[in-house]
């Protein structure tokens, strides 16, 4: 954080804790206690940020881009919260720490909720796992569909017919083509019967939001490897492992590579309003066997 306020000195660390609570909680200070600390720097950044010699934004960090003059606003905003609280009656007080404690009561529900949904997602996979296994067989060329198992409504049937016919006329043109050796060799080509659905992961990476603007362009390669993704779900602590299944390749010896991650399901006492469900506090990954020429 302290690398997006660059014109705040480093010796105010009191200025860095208020705009990284900020930039984590939005602001929502009706949720918050009062706070000295929070004060006394919502103060110094005041009295210490010249804005002329500010530039609009920064990146705060986790690819958060703050607004220097929003930041301020918004420790405007939590001050003037801060100084109505105050001023509220001693009985006003006392009723809103009992919503508080309604509130936290409500949010334990909701916790267990969330924790008996991922034990009954866990009672369902073993459902799907049939279908997951299937999958894995025809995109990786292990089972060819039969015509039921293949019958579906296509988008648009016209363009399929006339695929089927521009494919048809193509290889005719090459079984009259006059040079009757390279005519054979190029239509044994077309003729030989293409394996699964190639690049099948590589596809939906590159084309599922979330997941484009991850994958870098010396990453495909490796990714033309990758033969299937198996979620598993994991209780106790919850969680789940993605396990990532390769072919042998040329970039490192790992048939699988796993990756676990913990989460946490439970609201902090200290600051149960931030409770927005399951987040994940924990991930592990494991070791990569490299080749020797590659190491990314």
């Amino acid at each position: 954080m302290s690398n997006s306020l660059r014109h705040v000195r480093r010796s105010q660390p009191e200025i860095i804790i208020c705009c990284a609570w900020l930039a984590n909680r939005g602001c929502n200070a009706s949720h918050s206690k009062f706070n000295p600390t929070m004060q006394m720097a919502a103060n110094k950044v005041k009295d210490d940020v010249e804005l002329d010699e500010m530039e609009d934004e920064e990146d705060a960090g986790d690819g958060v881009v703050v607004s220097k003059r929003s930041l301020l606003g918004a420790l405007n905003q939590y001050q003037n919260v801060l100084e109505m609280m105050q001023a509220l009656s001693p009985s006003v007080k006392r009723r809103l720490k009992a919503l508080k404690r309604l509130q936290f009561e409500a949010t334990k529900v909701e916790a267990q909720f969330y924790q008996e949904y991922h034990e009954l997602e866990m009672k369902y996979e073993a459902l799907y796992q049939p279908f997951r296994d299937k999958r894995k067989e025809i995109v990786n060329g292990a089972h060819e569909p039969t015509d039921q198992e293949s019958e579906w409504p296509s988008d648009d049937e016209k363009e399929d017919d006339l695929c089927d016919e521009t494919t048809k006329m193509k290889i005719e043109d090459v079984a009259a083509d006059s040079k009757p050796a390279a005519a054979a060799e190029d239509k044994n080509k077309k003729n030989e019967p293409e394996k699964g659905i190639p690049d099948f992961w590589l596809t939906i990476f590159k084309n599922v939001g979330i997941l484009s603007e991850m994958v870098q362009e010396h990453d495909e390669p490796i990714l033309k490897n990758l033969k299937d993704i198996v979620v598993t779900l994991t209780d106790k602590p919850m969680g789940f492992n993605l396990d990532f299944y390769f072919a042998p390749n040329d970039f490192f010896n790992n048939a699988v590579l796993t990756k676990h991650y913990e989460m946490k399901c439970e609201p902090d006492e200290g600051d149960p309003f931030s409770f927005e469900g399951p987040e994940i506090v924990k991930c592990t990954v494991g070791r990569f066997k490299w080749s020797r020429n590659y190491n990314f």
